[in-house]
């Protein structure tokens, strides 16, 4: 049995590089939008928290307290200093994603631990 002989020429060589090294761009691509759209979420989501924070600390005793019955496990309404405490915790986590959205190839530091 009889092998086919192909002729390597340069310029198939150079298809052949051209064609893997867009291959190759265009899987990391995918995977910097991929993971610029999950920063995104986490900065969305710290956006949100941060937003609830400051509505609680700006509600009068009276209606956090009503609101507290109503939704038994919510910290945030429950215990209002740490509530407080928490408002530049995810103001720092929402801009830490905002940042790596923008630059998702820069390595992001792990989270610090929530404001006890």
């Amino acid at each position: 049995m009889r092998l086919a002989h192909t002729r390597l020429s340069v310029r198939r060589v150079v298809f052949v590089i051209a064609i893997v090294s867009l291959s190759i761009w265009i899987v990391d691509a995918v995977k910097l939008s991929n993971k610029a759209a999950r920063y995104r979420r986490k900065a969305e989501w710290a956006e949100r928290m941060e937003r609830r924070s400051r509505e609680i600390d700006a509600m009068d005793p009276a209606t956090r307290a009503k609101e507290s019955e109503a939704e038994m496990d919510n910290p945030f309404l429950i215990e209002p200093e740490w509530n407080r405490r928490m408002i530049p915790y995810l103001e720092g986590l929402k801009r830490k994603y905002r940042y790596a959205a923008e630059n998702p190839r820069e390595p992001v530091a792990p989270d610090p631990p929530p404001v006890p």
